[in-house]
């Protein structure tokens, strides 16, 4: 069966702690339709969801939370060059009026052959929900280039419906130079 997918996610956060204020969730998979938007008041602790799909409106308690987006970003920005294999970084990711326990794990460093030349990378396994979309809690993993900028170079999952592979076609615009091996 195939379908078409249209999602659109959008993250507004402060650039300095990573916190985020507003993210924007409208996909339509298939006729599995989500449209929301979760502002987030820092006075009150407390997130606002409009649930334009539904026509419901939702509050909850939340601390120290990233939303799907901005969680990329608060990641990128954590010292990594003391982990050893097997360590984990944890978050709490805030998504459909939840809040869920993420991990990052550890799982070494690796020269990648890319379109690019030969690049270190770090590898990280994210421990994902499974059910819906992955196979398994650890079907996904993350190849990040070692270098300041940290920018996802490739992925591998394994879906409930086959495999999803994807690399790093182009980049421009980067704060740091491109380290190459």
């Amino acid at each position: 069966m195939v379908f078409k997918v249209d999602d659109v996610y959008e993250s507004y956060f402060d650039k300095n702690d990573v916190k985020p204020y507003v993210f924007k969730r409208k996909i339509d998979e298939g006729g599995y339709k989500k449209h929301r938007i979760t502002n987030f008041d820092y006075n009150t602790n407390k997130a606002y969801i409009q649930d334009f799909e539904n026509q419901k409106d939702t509050t909850v308690a939340f601390s120290n939370v990233q939303d799907m987006l901005s969680s990329f970003y608060y990641l990128r920005n954590q010292d990594v060059k003391h982990m050893e294999k097997g360590d984990e970084i944890a978050i709490d990711m805030f998504m459909d009026s939840q809040i869920y326990p993420f991990k990052l794990r550890f799982l070494g460093r690796e020269v990648l052959k890319t379109k690019f030349g030969k690049i270190n990378s770090l590898i990280f396994r994210p421990l994902v929900q499974s059910g819906r979309v992955f196979k398994a809690q650890e079907s996904v993993t993350i190849w990040i280039t070692d270098d300041l900028n940290k920018i996802p170079i490739k992925m591998k999952a394994d879906l409930s419906v086959g495999s999803l592979r994807a690399e790093l076609e182009a980049y421009k615009g980067l704060a740091n130079d491109f380290k190459k091996s």
